[in-house]
C-alpha cells in the first residue's frame, strides 16, 4: 500500500469512527451526514465519495462494530483466565455496551435491514458461535456447567441474560453500583436465587 492508499484508508477510518461515535451517541437517525462530517473534520462531499449514501455508511459503521466487539469478545474468552473471570469479562462488557450505545443504535443491529441482518448472522456464524462453544466446554471441564446441559439450553440461558442487561435501563443508572450488580448477577449465573447449597 503506497502513501496516497494509506491515506485514503485512514481518510475513510476517519469518518467511520466518527459516524460510530455519533450513532452511538445519538442514534443513527437523528445523525445526518453533516454532523458526521462536521465531527470527522471532512466536507459532505468527501463522505460521499467513500460511500454512495448514507445507508451504505450505516452499513460500513455497523461492520466496523461488529468487528471491534467481536475482537473484544475474543480477547475475553482466549484469555489464559479461569472461567469464572471470563465469564465476569463478558458481563462487565454487556454492561458497559448497553450504558454506551443508543437504543436506536442496538436497534440498527436487529433491525429488518436485510444487508445487516446477514452481516450479523455472518459474524455470529463464523466467529460468535464457535467461540461460544468452546467457551461451554471449558465450563464443563472445568465443572461449572453440567455435562448433562445441551448447548442449546445453555445459549438460550446466555441470550436471557444477554437479553436483559442490554434492555433494562435499571442497570445503568448508576456507574458506581456496576460492580457490585456484575457481582450479583455472577451468583445468580452460577448459583441460582436459592444460592450455594
Amino acid at each position: 500500500m503506497n502513501g496516497f492508499e494509506r491515506r485514503k484508508e485512514a481518510k475513510k477510518e476517519q469518518i467511520l469512527e466518527a459516524a460510530l461515535t455519533l450513532f452511538s451517541k445519538n442514534g443513527v437517525q437523528e445523525t445526518n451526514i453533516q454532523d458526521i462530517a462536521k465531527k470527522a473534520n471532512v466536507s459532505q462531499v468527501t463522505i460521499y465519495n467513500y460511500f454512495i449514501n448514507k445507508d451504505k455508511l450505516i452499513y460500513e459503521v455497523a461492520n466496523t462494530f461488529l468487528e471491534q466487539q467481536m475482537q473484544i469478545f475474543e480477547q475475553a474468552i482466549l484469555i489464559e483466565a479461569p472461567f469464572t473471570e471470563k465469564i465476569k469479562s463478558l458481563m462487565e462488557q454487556k454492561l458497559t455496551f448497553s450504558s454506551t450505545y443508543s437504543p436506536d443504535f442496538i436497534y440498527l443491529l436487529v433491525s429488518d435491514r436485510k444487508d445487516i441482518e446477514e452481516l450479523v448472522t455472518q459474524y455470529s456464524n463464523e466467529r460468535s458461535f464457535p467461540l461460544l462453544q468452546q467457551l461451554i466446554q471449558e465450563g464443563r471441564q472445568s465443572g461449572f456447567i453440567d455435562e448433562t446441559l445441551s448447548d442449546q439450553s445453555i445459549f438460550f440461558y446466555l441470550n436471557m441474560f444477554s437479553n436483559e442487561i442490554r434492555k433494562n435501563p435499571l442497570l445503568h443508572t448508576d456507574p458506581a453500583s456496576l460492580t457490585k450488580i456484575t457481582e450479583e448477577m455472577l451468583h445468580l449465573f452460577f448459583y441460582g436465587l436459592i444460592g450455594k447449597k
